[in-house]
């Protein structure tokens, strides 16, 4: 079973952005399923944990990030990451700090960091293509949309995978503060 966990990003900034690269992406048919997810900031890379561990690990990540919430945090501009289209989050300390904290929680589970770990970027997901032409072609129309915004951020989210692909969320809270 693989985990996903994550800070959700305010609706109408997300929906204003998602309604945009959309009818942008009429014209290059790139896949829309990380769309289908909540917007959201990514805080680690997906990780698989046995599912006798689930519960209390999921538990205690909660814990850990309502720790952090509510919190600021900047959106930057629309990059790529070769078939991966996104939003930069500029980094801050607690957001640095929070995927610390996951990094030495996950380790408790025997969960060794991933590679990207040591030099993590905070974004948002648009697009995953395995076309990485289209990618490229779809980029260069929406890279110069203005995505920068101060966005408070109040919610956990957190999905669940089989295949470590197609996640289905499963976790939603918001932090009052």
């Amino acid at each position: 079973m693989f985990l996903w966990v994550a800070l959700k990003l305010n609706e109408s900034f997300a929906n204003d952005i998602r309604n945009k690269v959309k009818a942008i992406n009429q014209k290059y048919n790139l896949d829309e399923k990380a769309l289908e997810l909540p917007a959201h900031i990514s805080l680690k890379i997906s990780f698989d944990i046995l599912n006798n561990d689930k519960q209390l690990l999921i538990d205690k990540m909660v814990t850990l990030i309502k720790s952090y919430l509510p919190l600021k945090v900047t959106t930057n501009k629309i990059e790529r990451n070769g078939n991966i289209i996104w939003i930069s989050i500029k980094e801050n300390n607690k957001l640095q700090e929070i995927h610390n904290k996951l990094d030495l929680l996950l380790l408790n589970y025997g969960i060794s960091k991933h590679e990207f770990d040591d030099n993590f970027m905070f974004h948002s997901t648009l697009f995953i293509d395995e076309n990485e032409e289209k990618v490229k072609e779809m980029y260069d129309v929406i890279k110069d949309l203005d995505v920068s915004d101060n966005i408070k951020v109040d919610s956990i989210i957190m999905g669940e995978s089989e295949d470590g692909i197609n996640f289905i969320p499963i976790l939603d809270i918001v932090v009052k503060g």
